[in-house]
């Protein structure tokens, strides 16, 4: 049984998520996002939004590791995406509760559109988009910013998190945004682009960006182009309802086991959050220093 709040505000949405296991949450106004149709417009999802809540749970180390395994994936992305979409609809029925209309965002790969834009013989080039793109909202929510490896890092946890959200008609008071677009965060250049150097698939050729292409086949260089892209239109074929429904119950694209860009990004003070700090395989020492001098600030 979800309680009803005792009243609705920043404070409270905060006090609740992190009670339920969120280990981020910020809160965005619709007026941060453009209103354009896009799978970054929330109003798409919900005509009377005004809030956007975006949240995050960490990735244990334990389950983000550069050696892949099923219990890697299974405690990395399954079962961790799986209870942010729990956290996601209790946190609707709270809202609901308290008088407010609310649309939960699905975690995870709920892939909508399958766009082809370049094809054989030419390397193939394809986009695929999420119902709302959950990285862009952590933003405009203050979460973090987007790094050259085109996640969300967060200044404790590094890209170590997974995100959901919850599209609302509250009227919230705001969190300082991080700006979205443009140049690539100062700390990613003191890195070196780390996570464009590790990636297998070479994916991370424009910083910002990943070739969904190269990240998708892992190898590109041992798979034939026409082949590839034969088995992506076969796997991602149907209505966006479809494909969505196909992706969420992971038949036909399951996580891959690259994490690379993720378990390489220094930008993490997670080992030192422990009251008995460790050390990581694949990290240099240096890297803790390095995250607490480059930690972001907010753009505004």
């Amino acid at each position: 049984m979800i309680e009803a709040p005792e009243r609705i505000d920043a404070a409270c949405i905060k006090e609740f998520l992190q009670r339920k296991g969120a280990d981020l949450a910020g809160i965005a106004p619709v007026d941060r996002f453009p209103a354009d149709g896009s799978n970054r417009d929330p109003r798409v999802h919900m005509r009377r939004a005004r809030s956007v809540v975006a949240f995050a749970r960490r990735v244990a180390f334990s389950s983000a590791t550069p050696y892949p395994s099923v219990a890697s994936l299974q405690f990395g992305d399954f079962t961790l995406e799986a209870q942010l979409n729990e956290l996601a609809y209790e946190f609707s029925l709270w809202l609901e509760n308290g008088g407010e209309m609310t649309t939960p965002m699905p975690a995870g790969r709920d892939v909508v559109s399958f766009e082809i834009q370049q094809v054989p013989p030419e390397e193939p080039k394809v986009q695929l988009k999420g119902s709302f793109d959950l990285r862009y909202a952590g933003a405009l929510a203050g979460l973090g910013q987007v790094g050259a490896n085109g996640l969300l890092i967060n200044e404790r946890f590094g890209s170590r998190i997974r995100l959901g959200a919850v599209i609302t008609s509250a009227v919230l008071e705001p969190d300082a945004p991080f700006e979205v677009g443009g140049d690539v965060p100062a700390f990613c250049k003191a890195c070196g682009f780390r996570c464009a150097q590790v990636c297998p698939a070479k994916a991370l050729v424009t910083a910002g960006h990943a070739d969904h292409y190269r990240c998708l086949t892992i190898r590109p260089d041992l798979v034939d182009p026409a082949e590839a892209l034969t088995t992506m239109k076969h796997d991602l074929r149907g209505n966006p309802i479809v494909l969505a429904a196909k992706q969420l119950s992971y038949t036909t694209s399951p996580p891959h086991t690259c994490a690379s860009c993720t378990t390489q990004c220094p930008m993490d003070q997670g080992r030192n959050l422990s009251s008995r700090p460790f050390s990581r395989e694949g990290w240099i020492d240096s890297d803790y220093s390095q995250a607490a001098a480059f930690a972001p600030k907010a753009g505004r």
